[in-house]
């Protein structure tokens, strides 16, 4: 009991210190709401305790899961979503919206990036909920200790209210119609599809997640929950310090994605930063403007740039990572940082072994980069999508190998730019030796051994060269990470067609998706279901002159003039 309580007071004092260092956005009324709701929680866990003990556990329970610190909707809050329109999925995404960019600081710096935190947060709050998936239990459930270490941090932004907003706040509206499970995954998908690229790999992801979305997740609460969440009492979450073992275990074994798959899931990483009050590492994996954003920079952050380990961050010797020490990176206002979890999949070890920064691994202290001008290895477009950029100096005819200076940069060169002296080197004045990698061009660089620790280097490769081929790769990804442990039991959107209540006969006031008459031609009843069983279709009019259906992207839902008599309706 004393230990819950302990733990509660933790959280509260994190929160209270977040609230802090964000005074503009906290204020003594946030913080009041919040150690009641702490309050109420350990009041609740004193009971559970004790019931516990009195069925005969024999020990006192510290478990709390997310559906505890959501409330319980006045006693109605729905474990089983039963039924789900395309309208109220957009519901969710509409007030995810709101809070990114109505509510929250659009500033991001070094110091302070709250959109890229918030996100980062709901969507690492469902990824730590469906990886506990393993021999056929858990997944995405709602089902997270969120008293264990690992997931320190995760109740700012679900319940207890990170820069004065949280999932509670907004979940109140939705408890009734959904259950939490679902909940989590559609918030998810939003802040992921809006603060994706604008243009085609906005409107991929956001159709992607829409269409593939499947509703029918029973949240699991209280044993059901603890079984699933632990595995014969030890966290099945992966442990960021054993490198690629990790991944292979969690997304490859237990999770049953393919290598190509885990990579694409590993681009969630582009939203959010470490923090060493929560995980314990330190630092955005890319610059603060693209942490905020859902794209492609964490695969070309992996290889256009250059990495050397740092250990004991913040002084804790237990936690190590890797740094940027590219020339110039040191004079950053902010942080970059890479897990081994990232870094193995492009690099490994000096003696090709897993890359793991450690002091006890000396192999792995060596600098993670590529040459800009390998045939086998080709970074012309990773180098463009970097910003022609290339270890943080110009590189604007990358194809002739010509970086830096312009004057074309020798291998020696960009070896000088991109792997800087680090204080982690064993000499003081010596250089690093190379990680290995197939990006330098040299076979006793890309041994056997090798090729087995870095599973995933063409990959991140493609990548980092191409965003819509990483976004394709994670959606179906994502789509088994997030059904995992539900097959059969999920049910696709239902959509209905709203009519609009345009003035008399007149017809969507925009271009048509593909053509007139794509659809061809029928009865008003054909038209409808046409567009129902298009996961492309948004909107249809029915020319009831012609009887031609029309598809359209978008509908302007005042129209000016129509030449011929329409009834248009909208998917819902």
């Amino acid at each position: 009991m004393i230990f819950t309580i302990f733990l509660m007071m933790v959280a509260g004092s994190e929160a209270r210190q977040s609230c802090t260092s964000n005074s503009a956005t906290c204020n003594a009324d946030a913080a009041s709401d919040e150690a009641a709701l702490l309050q109420a929680i350990v009041v609740k866990h004193i009971a559970t305790e004790t019931l516990h003990e009195e069925e005969g556990h024999g020990e006192a329970d510290t478990f709390a899961t997310p559906q505890d610190l959501m409330g319980d909707c006045d006693g109605k809050a729905l474990m089983t979503t039963s039924s789900m329109t395309g309208a109220v999925y957009d519901e969710v995404v509409a007030a995810v919206e709101n809070i990114l960019f109505s509510e929250l600081d659009q500033t991001c710096d070094g110091a302070n990036c709250q959109v890229a935190d918030w996100a980062g947060c709901v969507l690492r709050m469902c990824g730590h909920d469906f990886m506990d998936f393993h021999d056929g239990v858990g997944g995405a459930d709602a089902c997270t200790d969120m008293n264990e270490g690992d997931n320190a941090g995760l109740s700012a932004c679900l319940a207890n209210g990170e820069f004065g907003h949280s999932l509670k706040d907004l979940y109140g509206n939705f408890c009734t119609r959904m259950s939490l499970a679902d909940f989590e995954v559609i918030a998810a998908q939003a802040v992921m599809s809006l603060l994706a690229t604008e243009g085609e790999p906005k409107e991929t992801l956001s159709a992607g997640f829409k269409a593939n979305f499947h509703f029918g997740r029973t949240t699991a609460t209280g044993d059901a929950c603890r079984n699933s969440t632990h595995a014969e009492g030890s966290l099945i979450l992966p442990n960021p310090a054993l490198g690629c073992s990790e991944v292979d275990r969690v997304f490859v074994n237990n999770m049953g994605l393919t290598w190509e798959q885990a990579t694409a899931l590993m681009g969630v990483h582009s939203l959010g930063r470490a923090s060493t009050d929560n995980s314990g590492f330190d630092g955005y994996w890319m610059d603060p403007h693209n942490a905020k954003k859902f794209n492609n920079k964490y695969y070309t952050a992996l290889i256009a740039v250059s990495w050397c380990p740092e250990y004991n961050v913040g002084g804790n010797p237990n936690k190590h990572q890797w740094k940027r020490c590219d020339a110039g990176s040191d004079s950053f206002a902010w942080k970059e940082m890479m897990l081994n979890t990232d870094m193995c999949l492009a690099y490994a070890d000096a003696k090709g072994g897993s890359l793991i920064a450690s002091p006890d691994q000396p192999n792995s202290n060596c600098c993670a980069w590529v040459h800009s001008s390998i045939d086998a290895y080709n970074m012309t477009d990773v180098i463009a999508n970097n910003n022609n950029s290339f270890c943080n100096k110009p590189c604007t005819d990358y194809k002739a190998g010509v970086c830096g200076d312009g004057k074309g940069s020798t291998k020696k060169e960009e070896l000088a730019a991109c792997c800087a002296f680090s204080e982690n080197s064993e000499n003081q004045g010596q250089r690093q030796k190379h990680c290995m990698t197939p990006g330098l061009g040299y076979d006793k660089l890309w041994t056997a051994d090798a090729q087995i620790s870095a599973p995933a280097v063409e990959y991140v490769r493609q990548f980092a060269a191409d965003r819509l081929t990483w976004i394709n790769v994670f959606l179906g990804a994502w789509k088994k990470s997030t059904e995992n442990g539900f097959g059969g039991k999920l049910t696709p959107l239902v959509y209905v067609m709203e009519r609009f209540d345009f003035a008399a006969m007149k017809r969507c006031d925009d271009v048509p998706a593909s053509s007139w008459g794509n659809y061809g031609k029928g009865t008003e009843e054909d038209c409808k279901s046409v567009c129902l069983d298009d996961a492309a279709c948004s909107f249809v009019c029915y020319n009831l002159e012609s009887s031609k259906c029309t598809q359209f992207a978008t509908c302007d839902t005042t129209p000016q003039d129509a030449q011929h008599n329409f009834t248009c309706w909208a998917k819902q």
